[in-house]
């Protein structure tokens, strides 16, 4: 399947907070999900290579002379244009990340969407495994089952990284309710097949691991959304239409329970460059200034949204509690004579962790070209998603992944 074939495309609504204001700013997102390479001989760094120039800044040393990250540049070493994506090197090299965030493994294929969110250049990948993969991540060892099928991973810029140097941006929250839909084509533009019905009729089950992220303090707000995640804020509306109001009388990001002057708006409490609400220690410095200290630059060895610098158990995530996990599936009838799906996933959330799964397949003829779609949400209000696994039940047949 050559580099740069249209697999997949994805479209999605995320919800946003902006320049420390509230998250809520809906905002739609589409990727073009291009088939890239899983060969990993050639490299590419992400956002860039450490800067070598005589400044220190990342994008002005002499080998990369532009601001762009690498993975989206050109052979030209210019940001790849939007009709021409498929040449940038997210596509055509080995982003050298994902072995750090998922282990050694290998993809049966790999497909890349570029888009570009409030000035920020955005990466989303599909990774697609053998049955059973086990992913030696920075926290462990995470199993899948191979009864469930191929587990395709989603990977968002290069979270999870334990190498990733953070910097403040202008997005500074990322909350609930989020929708995507994702579209599996049946065929490339050149008319080859890339996805097929199972040659057997029968009943094929189509499953989705997702992990919610942790609420240390119990107030049903997630900490990478919560600038006082130690201290229960349960007043304090993180997607409020306005910054202030109950819970943050100055609105300045940070709730009453742990700001120190709740009458005096500071947007960034502890002076390191990081916004309260982009901040995972919102009034203890740890920004590029600490990087070299022990409080570091926004560190958080444990990945649990609390800094290490704030953080009564860097080490322990489930100490700052635990990540609520489901596993959702969807029953797929194939067959001549069988009906498409309809409706979705049994509900198998938990309190405050509640995701939405569906797919519909244009067709259910057995060995027939198939374009499938993939529904997922989550809910307003409740926590945000970590980790997702989608499995493609055993049968299925998808020519860029060679699975016949």
């Amino acid at each position: 399947m050559p580099l740069g074939t249209l697999l997949q495309k994805v479209e999605a609504l995320a919800q946003l907070g902006l320049f420390g204001n509230p998250c809520n700013n809906p905002l739609p997102v589409s990727f073009d999900m291009l088939n890239a390479t899983v060969d990993k001989t050639e490299t590419v760094a992400f956002p860039d290579d450490p800067p070598e120039g005589p400044d220190g800044i990342a994008g002005n040393d002499d080998d990369d002379p532009n601001a762009v990250g690498e993975a989206f540049e050109d052979e030209t070493g210019e940001r790849a244009p939007p009709e021409n994506l498929a040449q940038a090197a997210a596509v055509t090299k080995w982003p050298a990340f994902i072995d750090r965030v998922l282990g050694d493994v290998q993809p049966l294929v790999r497909t890349a969407g570029i888009t570009n969110v409030g000035g920020v250049d955005v990466l989303l990948q599909f990774l697609l495994f053998e049955p059973g993969t086990t992913f030696d991540t920075p926290l462990g060892a995470e199993e899948t089952n191979a009864d469930l099928g191929y587990p395709s991973v989603t990977l968002l810029q290069n979270i999870g990284d334990p190498e990733v140097e953070p910097a403040p941006g202008p997005i500074t929250d990322f909350c609930s309710p989020l929708t995507s839909t994702v579209t599996t084509f049946a065929t490339a533009e050149d008319g080859t097949v890339l996805a097929r019905t199972p040659k057997e009729a029968g009943t094929y089950t189509f499953s989705l691991f997702a992990r919610g992220q942790r609420d240390a303090d119990g107030d049903g707000h997630e900490n990478m959304l919560d600038p006082c995640p130690l201290d229960p804020d349960p007043d304090w509306d993180p997607r409020a239409s306005t910054p202030v109001g109950p819970g943050d009388n100055d609105g300045d990001g940070l709730p009453s329970t742990c700001d120190p002057d709740d009458n005096n708006a500071v947007g960034d409490e502890d002076g390191d460059g990081y916004h309260n609400r982009q901040d995972n220690c919102a009034v203890i410095a740890n920004g590029e200034e600490q990087k070299d200290a022990e409080a570091g630059n926004q560190t958080d060895s444990d990945f649990d949204g609390v800094g290490d610098a704030c953080d009564p158990d860097p080490n322990d995530a489930d100490a700052q509690g635990k990540a609520p996990e489901v596993l959702l599936t969807q029953d797929v009838e194939i067959g001549e004579d069988a009906s498409p799906p309809t409706g979705g996933a049994e509900p198998a959330g938990t309190e405050g962790f509640n995701p939405e799964f569906k797919i519909s397949l244009d067709t259910v003829a057995p060995d027939s070209p198939v374009q499938y779609v993939v529904d997922f949400g989550i809910p307003a209000g409740d926590v945000n998603f970590g980790p997702l696994i989608a499995f493609v039940p055993r049968g299925f047949q998808l020519s860029a992944a060679g699975i016949e």
